[in-house]
């Protein structure tokens, strides 16, 4: 991977590295800017991407359905803070994570691997939508009828990598104890004057991998250990933290 692509070590080459400008494509207004690289990936013309952040880890607790962790039950009033989520852990292989933790510590201050994503997006009440729910996604029909005010703009991305070609998959493939890659970009929320911080950065999920499931790392280890359990960083039980 080249090198500007890259999170730098140390805060200070943060602000050289990325900077932050205006998202045409945006319709809501909290997040009308985002982070590009400094560097333009392409010289010729210039062509300065969106920074996108991949980051690995042991799956530990996720919601990944279509509609998150939006109520039916709670409607307009619900949706603008139901979100998608998956939270990382090291499960006992420390380094490689805490260097990733460390790396979104300059960009977010992050303390941990818990990343999210807005499920609903905000719409007009007399303008014209495209949903991005399918109909098994949306059972009780709650979710359509609330547009165009609010609806789902586009949808998690979820593959599995299958002997080295990536597949795509339906988001219940992904359990807790899974081994994943997860990009994601990182959105600039400009707040009401009375919300401190005003600006904040958040992390937004875009795609997730299936590296390797929960029950395939499990067998791999126990037959490294000639089926010695126990010493399989505390069994199965440890892969789902």
């Amino acid at each position: 991977m080249p090198s500007n692509l890259v999170i730098p070590r140390e805060y200070a080459d943060v602000l050289d590295w990325a900077a932050v400008v205006r998202n045409p494509d945006e319709t809501e207004k909290m997040y009308r800017h985002i982070i590009v690289y400094n560097t333009p990936i392409s010289s010729s013309p210039p062509d300065f991407s969106q920074v996108v952040v991949h980051i690995q880890g042991f799956v530990a607790k996720l919601n990944l359905h279509p509609l998150g962790d939006w109520n039916p039950s709670t409607g307009h009033g619900g949706a603008v803070s139901a979100k998608q989520y998956i939270a990382l852990i090291d499960c006992n292989v420390p380094a490689p994570f805490e260097a990733q933790v460390k790396a979104l510590n300059h960009l977010i201050g992050a303390k941990g691997i818990r990343l999210e994503r807005k499920v609903f997006t905000r719409g007009s009440p007399k303008g014209a939508v495209k949903s991005a729910l399918l109909p098994g996604d949306d059972l009780t029909g709650k979710a359509r009828s609330m547009e165009p005010s609010w609806y789902v703009k586009d949808k998690l991305v979820v593959q599995e990598q299958q002997n080295g070609v990536v597949v795509q998959r339906n988001h219940a493939v992904i359990k807790a104890g899974d081994f994943v890659d997860v990009s994601l970009v990182l959105q600039v929320q400009k707040r009401p004057p009375a919300t401190r911080p005003r600006v904040r950065v958040d992390l937004a999920m875009r795609e997730i991998v299936l590296l390797q499931a929960r029950s395939e790392i499990y067998k791999k280890y126990l037959k490294e250990t000639r089926g010695e359990g126990s010493q399989v960083s505390g069994g199965e039980d440890a892969m789902s933290g």
